[in-house]
C-alpha cells in the first residue's frame, strides 16, 4: 500500500520590501489623518480593515505579489475603496470620485455635525416660537368678544 501525505508548503512573506519608509512629523501625522478618515469613512462596512504604512500581498501563495506605499506620486486611485488619494498644497486628502468631494477629516466632520446640531436647535427655537405664537392666536380667537 503506498500511502503518500500532503505537506502544505509554506510560503514566506517579507516583512519589508527593502526600501525605507521616508518617516518625518509630517508624514507620520499625514497617514495618522488618512488612517483616521479612512476608518470613519467604512465604520459601517464590517469587510473592510483600516491600518497604515502595511506591505500589503494581494495574491494568496506569492510573496512578489505585494504593493507598498508609493513615494512622490500626486494622486493614487484605488478601484477596491472607490476613493483617490491626493495630494492638496502639502495636505493628503482622500477623494470620492463619485460625489466629487473629499472626505472630512475628522477635525471637519466633527465642525460638521456641531454646525448640524446648531442648525438644528435654531429651527426648533424658531418653531417653539411659532408653536406658542399660533397657541395663543387661538386662544385670543377663542375667547369672548365683549
Amino acid at each position: 500500500m503506498n500511502h503518500t501525505s500532503i505537506v502544505p508548503r509554506i510560503v514566506e512573506y517579507p516583512s519589508s520590501d527593502g526600501q525605507p519608509m521616508a518617516e518625518t512629523p509630517v508624514h507620520r501625522d499625514a497617514m495618522i489623518d488618512a488612517i483616521r478618515v479612512l476608518a470613519r469613512h467604512f465604520a459601517r462596512r464590517p469587510d473592510v480593515y483600516v491600518s497604515g504604512n502595511m506591505l500589503m500581498y494581494y495574491e494568496e501563495g506569492n510573496p512578489r505579489k505585494s504593493l507598498a506605499p508609493v513615494d512622490g506620486a500626486r494622486a493614487l486611485y484605488s478601484e477596491t475603496l472607490g476613493l483617490s488619494l491626493r495630494l492638496r498644497g502639502q495636505t493628503l486628502r482622500m477623494h470620492d470620485p463619485v460625489t466629487g468631494k473629499d472626505l472630512l477629516t475628522p477635525e471637519e466632520a466633527e465642525e460638521a455635525e456641531a454646525a448640524a446640531r446648531r442648525a438644528i436647535g435654531a429651527e426648533n427655537s424658531r418653531l417653539r416660537a411659532r408653536i406658542h405664537e399660533l397657541e395663543r392666536s387661538a386662544r385670543a380667537s377663542e375667547s369672548p368678544r365683549s
